[in-house]
């Protein structure tokens, strides 16, 4: 039998462990944490990446989602299939990420406009987001659904665009009107907020009457923040200055 050298053998304990590394990785959850090998994968294997912005020990929503569609069987074998699954957490044991991880996250909650937790991205394998959600009832079975409802609307959304291309003015605005309608209206500010003022300039006199829908929808986004801020000052009285000037500027019904 041949003998093994220490160093021959040091060299197969790191292989062994790296090995037992990258099967923990596809054998376990599923779950990557790093982007550029998920969009490599999803090159690869012609998938969509879904996007989990979480807060895994801290978040009560982000941890009903585990627990009723992410960790389940039925979620692990079917999910996958459609798509390559990104985790991105911001846990308060700081412990659970690698700081390249921490910085990764840090940076593409900037660049993708995350405002809470869980938010779930649906992206191609470019890393282009095309529709967003959260937190929804039901289980896996109904979750699969709706994620694919998702992608048909965004189907839906890139055909309408198309056509807006193809006309200018009042008619631009309302086929974007119409691919809007196909988006979330919660997420509409955060994914869509160049298409929003495009709307609103385009109908610049009103006359469609897209200008003060979307206007009092960008206001609404812009009072949150403020509110926000009178708040942490204690200024009550601005912040009924602001919600009345919301109020007296667009006068919803």
């Amino acid at each position: 039998m041949r003998k093994t050298t220490p160093k021959q053998a040091g060299v197969a304990l790191v292989a062994a462990i790296a090995l037992g590394t990258s099967a923990t990785a596809l054998a376990g959850d599923g779950w990557l944490t790093s982007y550029e090998d998920a969009k490599k994968q999803a090159a690869e294997e012609k998938k969509d990446i879904l996007m989990d912005f979480t807060g895994s020990d801290w978040c009560h929503w982000c941890v009903k989602l585990d627990e009723e569609v992410f960790d389940t069987d039925h979620f692990k074998a079917e999910g996958a299939k459609a798509y390559v699954l990104l985790k991105l957490d911001f846990p308060n044991d700081k412990s659970k990420v690698t700081e390249a991880e921490q910085a990764q996250n840090k940076k593409l909650a900037e660049e993708f406009g995350i405002r809470g937790y869980p938010t779930i991205l649906l992206a191609d394998s470019a890393g282009k987001e095309y529709a967003r959600t959260g937190y929804q009832p039901g289980g896996p079975e109904a979750y699969l659904k709706h994620l694919a409802e998702l992608k048909t609307d965004a189907k839906a959304f890139d055909d309408l665009i198309a056509q807006a291309g193809k006309v200018e003015g009042v008619d631009r605005a309302k086929l974007l009107d119409q691919a809007l309608q196909t988006q979330d209206p919660r997420n509409l500010l955060a994914a869509h907020a160049a298409l929003v003022a495009e709307i609103e300039t385009l109908d610049a006199d009103g006359a469609a009457g897209l200008k003060s829908r979307y206007g009092l929808l960008r206001a609404k986004g812009e009072l949150g923040s403020s509110l926000n801020t009178l708040f942490q000052k204690q200024d009550f009285a601005g912040m009924l200055a602001a919600v009345n000037g919301v109020i007296d500027t667009y006068k919803p019904a």
